[in-house]
C-alpha cells in the first residue's frame, strides 16, 4: 500500500468504492489531485480537458448537457487510459413493495438503510 500510494510500481491492480456524496471523478482524475502526495489519483493523470470537463460536469444543471459532458469524459479517460478498467459488478437488489424509503445510491445499496421503513399494518 505504501508503494501504491507513492505511485512506485508499474502496474497494480486495486479497486475503487465511491466514497464521496455526489458523483465526483475530481479525487481520481484532476490535476490538482494528480499533484498532491497521497492522494486517490495514483496514476498521477492530468490533463486539463479531463479537468476542464469534469468541472463542466459538476456546474451542469441540465440532466441532458451534463450527460454529453461525462460522455465526453470518458471518452477522453478510454483514450488516455490512465486506469484500465476490468470489470464493473453489476449487482441487482430486489426490496418488497411493504418497505418505504428505500433509494439508490451509487456507493451501495445499504447506505440509506436507516431511514427505511414499514407501515404497521404492512408488518407481519
Amino acid at each position: 500500500l505504501r508503494q501504491h500510494r507513492a505511485r512506485d510500481y508499474e502496474a497494480v491492480i486495486s479497486n475503487w468504492v465511491l466514497d464521496n456524496f455526489k458523483v465526483d471523478p475530481s479525487p481520481l482524475f484532476s490535476c490538482a489531485e494528480a499533484r498532491r502526495e497521497g492522494s486517490a489519483n495514483r496514476a498521477g493523470y492530468c490533463n486539463p480537458q479531463a479537468d476542464q470537463l469534469i468541472q463542466a460536469g459538476l456546474r451542469e444543471t441540465d440532466e441532458g448537457r451534463a450527460r454529453e459532458t461525462w460522455s465526453e469524459l470518458s471518452q477522453t479517460l478510454q483514450q488516455d487510459q490512465p486506469i484500465t478498467f476490468l470489470f464493473w459488478d453489476e449487482e441487482l437488489t430486489g426490496v418488497g413493495p411493504r418497505v418505504q424509503a428505500v433509494e439508490t445510491d451509487p456507493r451501495g445499496d445499504l447506505v440509506n438503510i436507516a431511514r427505511w421503513w414499514m407501515p404497521e399494518d404492512r408488518r407481519r
